[in-house]
């Protein structure tokens, strides 16, 4: 059941308004309207608008700031395919999705326009009449990719990494305007300048568009300029359109459509691949893999992982925790020439990702491999001991489910825990403190660490679609259940 269409311009009018509310004690109260509203009923309907939500309600509180609190995060829309399927384990769907958030939320990094840490994933409800495609999350901001193309970002605000013109943190999603889309409630035919993936690092971003254009901002080190940028900019030093992109804490790194690797930002720690410790304010291709065709990188916080077409996984960067994956062997701090990850067991890596000082793998057969820093159980292995070398990480039988083996669509790392979809159900491991697991709803202490798979039964069985691991949160993308 849906509104008419007269409806649904309403609800497009009502959310451009709200994004330009200022007055806290106004959002205060329209989000007092929201929780009443989910206390009553937390299964959240797409496109119902309540009985008693009319427009005499809609009109006391600021006109409309009420209905675009309360709009939903489920959407409908016609089929949306992710333009690096690849990089974000994201699959493509012709079903509406869900937005969801848990743990840290200090800078506002769960948009759910609280500063309370959340156990348990809670909805991000601003992003209605938006068929998400892509959840990206870094130290304390977090964004999102609509499938018409358009960029979200909240959270912490400093150096400008949100993209809006200023250093304010936002609790709530807001659409970058001078990015992609057109903010139609119907998605539009893709044009050239949409935005198709995001990367999130320390205190900048990166993004890439439907032509293959980049673009950067936030902490000027590591965002190829030598100052901040509060706003997108274009990156006109990478000859090639762009296939994959990853941000560190102050670098960032990138795939062209013919498998070249440049890299930019600090030096000092190797990530780079350059084989020197100078920091490079604009991409430089890393020579020491010419001849060899990535497909995939991942940037942990001072380390870089680059996948190749070969199945072949290389590193470089600090190996303070054995974060390369190549048990240590050369006996340095720091690695400033890529070497290749001891994968032996892997058949064919094909997914790769990057935490602060850990790093996971997956292959064509559904295995799943980790390595690095494991004081919080974030490698998933059963111990609290880090390793150097890539081990084999056991998940939990399908159950129920109709696939006969794993199939695993998504990876995440964060600071100290880990995020795998497999077969639509979300799985997690390592630390969580701040409720970054997601498991508040079991009989067990969100301080306790889990140093082997389990699953978040709070989301829907087989309907997660990509998950996002940031320092301390979660960001989680869910398909509508029919």
């Amino acid at each position: 059941m849906g509104p008419n269409r007269s409806a649904g311009a309403l609800l497009s009018s009502i959310r451009r308004r709200y994004v330009g509310l200022q007055d806290v004690g106004l959002r205060s109260a329209v989000l007092g309207v929201t929780e009443r509203r989910k206390s009553a009923s937390m299964a959240v309907d797409a496109c119902v608008l309540e009985p008693w939500f009319g427009l005499g309600i809609v009109r006391s509180v600021l006109s409309a700031a009420a209905a675009a609190a309360v709009a939903t995060v489920v959407v409908r829309t016609q089929q949306v395919a992710h333009a690096d399927d690849q990089n974000s384990g994201i699959r493509p769907m012709r079903r509406s999705t869900s937005v969801y958030a848990c743990g840290l939320n200090l800078s506002g990094q769960l948009g759910n326009g609280s500063d309370r840490v959340a156990a348990s994933p809670v909805p991000l409800t601003d992003l209605s009449s938006d068929m998400i495609v892509k959840v990206a999350a870094g130290n304390h901001s977090s964004a999102a990719v609509s499938g018409d193309g358009r960029l979200f970002t909240w959270g912490n605000g400093s150096y400008g990494i949100l993209g809006h013109g200023d250093e304010a943190n936002l609790s709530l999603p807001r659409q970058i305007e001078s990015l992609g889309g057109s903010g139609a409630t119907e998605a539009p035919a893709r044009s050239s300048s949409a935005v198709t993936d995001v990367a999130v690092g320390g205190f900048h971003m990166l993004c890439t568009t439907a032509s293959g254009q980049l673009f950067s901002w936030g902490q000027g080190q590591a965002h190829a300029r030598k100052g901040d940028a509060s706003i997108p900019m274009p990156v006109t030093d990478v000859p090639r359109p762009v296939v994959s992109i990853s941000t560190g804490r102050k670098h960032s790194a990138v795939v062209t459509d013919d498998g070249a690797v440049y890299t930019w930002g600090s030096g000092h720690s190797g990530a780079l691949g350059h084989g020197s410790k100078v920091d490079e304010a604009a991409p430089k291709r890393v020579s020491a893999l010419e001849g060899i065709r990535a497909v995939q990188v991942a940037c942990g916080r001072d380390f870089t992982l680059i996948l190749t077409d070969t199945g072949d996984v290389y590193s470089c960067g600090a190996d303070d925790f054995g974060q390369l994956g190549n048990g240590r062997s050369h006996g340095e701090r720091f690695v400033r020439l890529p070497k290749k990850v001891l994968l032996g067991h892997a058949n064919h890596v094909i997914r790769i990702a990057a935490g602060d000082y850990h790093a996971v793998a997956t292959d064509s057969q559904g295995a799943l491999f980790s390595w690095g820093y494991n004081r919080d159980g974030q490698l998933g292995n059963g111990e609290k001991t880090d390793t150097a070398i890539p081990k084999p990480v056991v998940l939990p039988s399908p159950g129920a489910s109709s696939h006969p083996k794993p199939k695993i669509d998504a990876l995440s790392c964060g600071g100290g825990h880990t995020a795998v979809v497999v077969n639509g159900d979300l799985l997690v491991f390592g630390r969580g403190r701040d409720g970054q697991l997601g498991r508040g709803t079991e009989l067990e202490s969100n301080a306790a660490y889990r140093t082997t798979p389990v699953r978040v039964e709070s989301v829907p069985r087989g309907q997660v679609r990509g998950v996002a691991a940031g320092a301390d949160h979660t960001l989680i993308l869910v398909a509508a259940t029919d």
